[in-house]
This record gives structure tokens, C-alpha cells and sequence, in this order.
């Protein structure tokens, strides 16, 4: 009975872990840098919700990652633009967003670095990219009207079901209570008949 009672508690526990929405952690440019012990050669400006934003998969630790830090960080003090970093090694909701982001450009993500601008990426990085990235960066100046494919992955509504999250709760603690009204009825009727 108790074994029966604590893996019905144990699949609870699991499943509500399950069905909360992803929260998804954002690093500054400068926090990255910070973190990552490299030297910031930008000015840290907060975010303008106005202007294009720039959106940075990186790994901890991961050398190319970097590298293509402490460049965004040596360049974007030139152009009106935002800088949104996600963490994705460490953090597995970073990494299901990183998946989805992907997806909108059938990109399977197996690595990092991964950078969208508008509606490009690059993936990974190398120095022979700097051209391409410093001529994306300047396409977006100035522009009022922007496709944010990373916003609109965060804005979707099936990324943000939290109705449909209570009506799962609701129904999981239903069963339970109604498996323990039975487990326990039966339990009282054997004691009972017992005496």
C-alpha cells in the first residue's frame, strides 16, 4: 500500500514538473562577458524594446563562443541594435528555446555558437564572418519594422498554454484523490472486517 501511495506521489511530482512553462534566462552582452572572464569593449545600454534585437546561443566555456562575444562586444557600440544571450549548455529551457528558434530556419541545433539578426543566422563562428555580421548589424539600422523570430517563438501560444497547465494540475490532483479515497476506503473495510 505505501509502495502503491509513493510512486502515485513520485508520477504527481514528475508530471507538475512537467507541465509549468519553461522559463527561459536571458544574459546582458556584458554579463556574458563577464561571466566568460573576457574584457567588454562596449558600452552596457539597457534595452530598448524600439530596436532590433540580436540574439546570442552560447555554451559556458565554449572558445568560439568567445570569440564571437568579444567580437559583438568590440562592434555594437557602431549600431543601434540590442543584445539578448542565452546560456544553452547549462540551461535546458535555453536549450528547448534554441531548439524552436532553429526550427523556424530548419536548423537542427547540435552546437554553439548560434546568432540571429533579423531574419539570418550564423551559426558557430569564425573571423571570416565579421563582414557578414557588421553588414547585418548595419541592414537593421534605423528600421521601425523588424521580423523578431526569436519574440515571435516566445509570443507563441503554444509555448504559453498556462490555461491548459491548470486544467492538467487540476485533473492529476483529482486522480490522486480519488485513487486515495479508494486505496484508503479499502484499507478502513479490511481493518474493520479484521476486528
Amino acid at each position: 500500500m505505501k509502495k502503491i501511495l509513493f510512486v502515485i506521489l513520485c508520477s504527481v511530482l514528475f508530471f507538475t514538473n512537467n507541465v509549468f512553462a519553461a522559463e527561459y534566462t536571458t544574459e546582458t552582452l556584458t554579463e556574458a562577458c563577464e561571466k566568460e572572464g573576457l574584457e567588454c569593449k562596449h558600452t552596457d545600454k539597457a534595452y530598448d524594446s524600439t530596436l532590433p534585437t540580436v540574439y546570442i546561443f552560447r555554451g559556458d566555456g565554449c572558445p568560439y563562443c568567445n570569440n564571437l562575444l568579444s567580437y559583438v562586444s568590440s562592434i555594437i557600440d557602431n549600431y543601434k541594435l540590442n543584445v539578448v544571450v542565452y546560456e544553452v549548455k547549462l540551461n535546458k529551457d535555453n536549450w528547448d528555446l534554441y531548439k524552436k528558434v532553429g526550427a523556424k530556419f530548419n536548423f537542427v541545433p547540435k552546437g554553439y555558437p548560434y546568432m540571429v539578426v533579423g531574419d539570418e543566422t550564423f551559426d558557430g563562428y569564425i573571423n571570416t564572418y565579421d563582414e557578414d555580421i557588421k553588414t547585418k548589424f548595419a541592414s537593421l539600422q534605423d528600421k521601425t519594422e523588424f521580423y523578431d523570430v526569436v519574440q515571435d517563438v516566445l509570443d507563441d501560444p503554444v509555448e504559453e498554454n498556462n490555461g491548459s497547465n491548470a486544467i492538467v494540475i487540476i485533473f492529476i490532483f483529482a486522480v490522486v484523490a480519488i485513487i486515495g479515497a479508494i486505496f484508503g476506503y479499502r484499507v478502513i473495510t479490511k481493518e474493520e472486517t479484521e476486528s
